[in-house]
């Protein structure tokens, strides 16, 4: 992708956090500047909550905080043996999508055709930040150490949140409690993510159900150099038949392309038009077609007039929130689980050095090696798609 299509295409989200870069400028000197470019604004806001939470709920928070401990030791082992295939897949096969991706809300996620939504996006990721500062912040209460600030952080247009616990408090804890504390926001990232899950099960797929009804199917993106880009079919086109044939689903846009041959030449009939594509070898199996798109299920109002196109948006809006929620929630906390520096899975395996050489030297050492390898690691596998996708 050259720099000027990828201004056109992504007008909108460059022209947004260019203001919010705009503001950081203008109000620069209301914030405390950190080094490497971040800045914090410090405030009070949720201390009186967490401290009453943390002295109400004081014996359930402290044995969900040590059920955290584990949790984190698991989840960093996970997102280790994750980073490990990444490695290996790019040693393997230089074209095997990525393992892990920045997300930017409103910018595709290179390697994986999904675009976080712009405001949406946001809203899911700052709720899910609140979440994870707030638990630490609970759990600090919980075991009575003082919270000093809370407030708002700012990398370059990048915006999230952060508590601040007494640090000289809590070095002097058990090392149990400091593990908890650690790992108390991945933890509530996760957790949050399984709770979420459940709502969307129980209430509202269910709900969605009733007042929707699927009419066809969504193109996510377009692949260049394959049938769909050559037609000129558009990204958020509605597909609603193919070769005459209603299309309602996925299922029934699979079931119909099992039975087209490479080679022959389909009709996609869509909300923009039609367009006649002609079908190529699959990549990952020749003998199947290839239309090269990424798709989704699109739904409609099951109810006619207003108030049922209205029930219809509000649901499907909820829904694609609480799905990026989960996602963005248990992305986010696995990622915090990495052993490198001051991220939550540094200061864990940090401690852990320490503990099981019996050296806090000895453990240092470790623990900087550690977080130098993993960083150099991540960054190979977040840069290298990147640059494979500006180049296409």
């Amino acid at each position: 992708m050259g720099l000027l299509a990828f201004a056109i295409d992504y007008r909108w989200p460059l022209i947004f956090y260019g203001t919010i870069i705009l503001l950081i400028v203008l109000l620069r000197r209301k914030l405390e500047w950190q080094g490497f470019g971040m800045g914090i604004y410090r405030t009070r806001v949720g201390l009186r909550l967490m401290e009453q939470w943390g002295a109400r709920y004081r014996g359930i928070i402290i044995v969900l905080g040590y059920v955290g401990i584990g949790v984190g030791f698991v989840g960093m082992a996970l997102i280790l043996w994750s980073l490990a295939q990444g490695v290996w897949r790019f040693l393997t096969d230089i074209t095997a999508p990525p393992v892990v991706t920045p997300v930017i809300p409103g910018f595709s996620v290179p390697g994986f055709g999904l675009e976080v939504p712009l405001i949406t996006g946001w809203i899911a990721l700052f709720a899910l930040l609140i979440i994870h500062e707030f638990s630490h912040g609970v759990v600090s209460r919980a075991h009575r150490i003082p919270v000093k600030s809370s407030g708002l952080l700012v990398f370059g247009p990048i915006a999230g949140a952060f508590v601040e616990p007494d640090e000289k408090r809590v070095g002097r804890e058990h090392e149990t409690v400091q593990y908890a504390l650690s790992a108390a926001g991945p933890f509530s990232n996760i957790l949050t993510a399984g709770i979420a899950a459940l709502i969307v099960a129980i209430a509202i797929a269910p709900l969605t159900a009733m007042v929707t009804v699927p009419d066809g199917v969504t193109v996510k993106t377009v692949v260049p150099g394959y049938p769909a880009s050559f037609a000129g079919l558009p990204e958020g086109a509605v597909i609603a038949s193919v070769d005459g044939a209603q299309v309602d689903d996925r299922e029934a846009l699979g079931a119909h392309m099992e039975g087209v041959a490479p080679g022959s030449s389909v009709t996609l009939g869509t909300d923009r038009g039609e367009y006649v594509l002609a079908t190529v070898e699959n990549p990952d199996d020749p003998a199947s077609s290839y239309l090269g798109v990424t798709i989704e299920d699109h739904s409609g109002p099951r109810m006619a007039g207003l108030l049922g196109s209205a029930l219809a948006s509000v649901m499907l809006w909820i829904g694609l929130f609480f799905g990026w929620f989960i996602l963005l929630s248990l992305g986010i906390g696995l990622a915090n689980l990495l052993p490198i520096g001051p991220l939550d899975g540094g200061r864990m395996f940090r401690l852990a050095a320490e503990q099981v050489t019996g050296s806090r030297k000895r453990g240092d050492w470790w623990w900087r090696i550690t977080s130098k390898v993993t960083l150099v690691v991540l960054a190979g596998l977040l840069l290298f798609p990147l640059v494979r996708w500006f180049a296409t």
